[in-house]
């Protein structure tokens, strides 16, 4: 009677859940016969007393799977009237538990680059090699990976397939793909990378595997690539503050010379100001006043001269030994940016942008993604307008962008390349189905391998982390797009210089005309 309401009890999967269980019994093996058709699995707490001789005697009962016969009875102890209850267990459940011999593990992975329907031994072995297709579907292929080590950790049999998709749902509330595999039971967990979806109830998550790291990519200015090398250490107000100065110290200076009235001197505002450019470059001047007041305002303004000329000279020797100038160091910076941006198209970040919450994607959108039908790219032509343009970012994962950078970049323009985060970088577990009876052992697996180094060592293979800039520190060489402000100032003042001799011509010309009829 009771072992009949024990089945009625392990047909409603009741073992699986969190409960403890004693069934005492005098007939201990007619129980762990009986007990074989039951629905026990590896995580069920049910434990088996039986007395003899006065000693009730304690063994633990489980099967690694509830559809297997083969009963595990491991015994853990006894209760005397004398000695009370002494119990020897050590470890834990799933180091007691660890051999899962018999267990058979259906899983499901979706490529997205690599055209395989069905993995056998031979491609197997070919996705196991990171040599081959280098850095395609390197996710769920590190995933197979890792839950290959985590078969031999625990003894059990992984089969693979392969979905069509991820799954979309249908109409009737049903999911086609991977997730539909996971919602039917058909498979017990995907080997891939998913997002975390709480409005799918019938799937679970595993344990932390893969850290997604989304940035932002851009093509840094080179230090003196741009024609405005000669005027990058100060900003705008900078110069602004400066040529405001020097026209006060020309109009000073000119009003000190009218003041003193030496015919040597030249009161000319024109004279004045060269006077001051001279003084402001280290150049000196023609002559020194006897008078204490302009001495005065010559020293200070050379003082200010050289104290700019030199904050001036020692910025351009730092820029001249950067290989890249970094203008854009944050988020906020590339929102106030006039940099153009693009986006990798894919469902989940078309998703993102256009419904966040995040004050600072949102604002983003509006302003540089919304409206344009350009701006959602494949990886391939996003890193591609990288290399041709030097105002262009592009979003994606890391891992996803650093492996065509790896592939198609040279190291002068790694060297080059600048990210920035949008958003903090985050862990990408791998789906499950709901109750799975083996996620305690998948969660805690990849801790143990962790330990040992194996996840350390299939990461380092798998994700291609940042591309490291190898290049020489030597100075670039300063090209004429360097000096183009030079050339044009001097330019500009060639040709005004002409046209008011020309004008000077003219007049001289005319008036010696007049003198001559008068």
């Amino acid at each position: 009677m009771l072992f009949n309401s024990i089945f009625k009890v392990s047909d409603l999967e009741i073992f699986q859940r969190k409960h403890k269980w004693l069934i005492w019994t005098k007939l201990k093996q007619k129980s762990v016969e009986d007990l074989m058709n039951y629905k026990l699995n590896v995580f069920c707490d049910v434990t088996l007393a039986t007395e003899l001789d006065e000693i009730i005697n304690l063994y633990i009962v489980y099967k690694v799977d509830y559809s297997l016969q083969d009963l595990k009875e491991l015994p853990i102890g006894n209760w005397t009237e004398q000695a009370g209850l002494r119990v020897q267990v050590r470890g834990t459940k799933i180091e007691r538990r660890s051999n899962l011999g018999g267990v058979q593990v259906k899983s499901q992975t979706v490529f997205s680059s690599l055209k395989f329907k069905t993995i056998d031994e031979n491609r197997l072995q070919l996705l196991m090699n990171n040599s081959y297709e280098k850095y395609k579907d390197n996710l769920p292929r590190y995933t197979i990976v890792l839950f290959l080590n985590l078969a031999k950790l625990y003894n059990f049999t992984l089969n693979i397939s392969i979905a069509d998709e991820w799954g979309s749902k249908k109409q009737n509330g049903e999911y086609s793909g991977l997730i539909g595999a996971l919602q039917r039971n058909i498979t017990d967990i995907g080997l891939s990378g998913f997002h975390r979806e709480r409005s799918i109830p019938f799937l679970d998550f595993s344990a932390l595997l893969w850290k997604n790291r989304p940035i932002f990519l851009y093509r840094s200015l080179r230090p003196f690539a741009s024609a405005y090398s000669l005027v990058l250490p100060f900003s705008r107000s900078t110069w602004l503050c400066i040529f405001v100065m020097l026209g006060f110290i020309a109009f000073t200076l000119l009003i000190a010379r009218r003041f003193n009235r030496s015919r040597r001197e030249d009161c000319s505002i024109s004279g004045s100001c060269l006077v001051t450019l001279a003084i402001f470059c280290q150049q000196g001047f023609e002559s020194c006043s006897s008078r204490l007041s302009e001495r005065i305002i010559l020293l200070t303004a050379l003082i200010f001269g050289l104290i700019i000329c030199t904050f001036y000279n020692s910025i351009i020797v730092t820029l001249a030994l950067k290989q890249k100038l970094v203008t854009v160091r944050n988020a906020d910076d590339l929102l106030n940016s006039d940099m153009k941006i693009g986006i990798y198209d894919e469902k989940i970040l078309r998703e993102y942008f256009e419904t966040s919450n995040n004050s600072l994607v949102s604002k983003l959108y509006q302003k540089k993604i919304k409206g344009q039908p350009s701006s959602f790219l494949t990886d391939e032509k996003g890193l591609a307008l990288i290399r041709t343009s030097n105002y262009f970012a592009f979003y994606g994962s890391e891992n996803l962008l650093y492996k065509t950078v790896y592939e198609k970049f040279s190291m002068n323009e790694v060297c080059q390349l600048s990210e920035v985060e949008l958003v903090e970088p985050y862990q990408v577990p791998s789906p499950m189905r709901k109750n799975f009876f083996l996620k305690e052992f998948i969660n805690c697996g990849p801790v143990r391998l962790k330990e040992i180094g194996v996840v350390a060592r299939e990461l380092s293979i798998w994700y291609p982390g940042k591309v490291r800039c190898q290049a020489s520190p030597d100075s670039p060489s300063v090209t004429i797009n360097c000096l183009v402000i030079a050339y044009a100032i001097y330019c500009s003042g060639l040709i005004i210089s002409i046209v008011i001799m020309l004008v000077e011509l003219v007049v001289f010309n005319r008036r010696k005309q007049q003198h001559a009829s008068a």
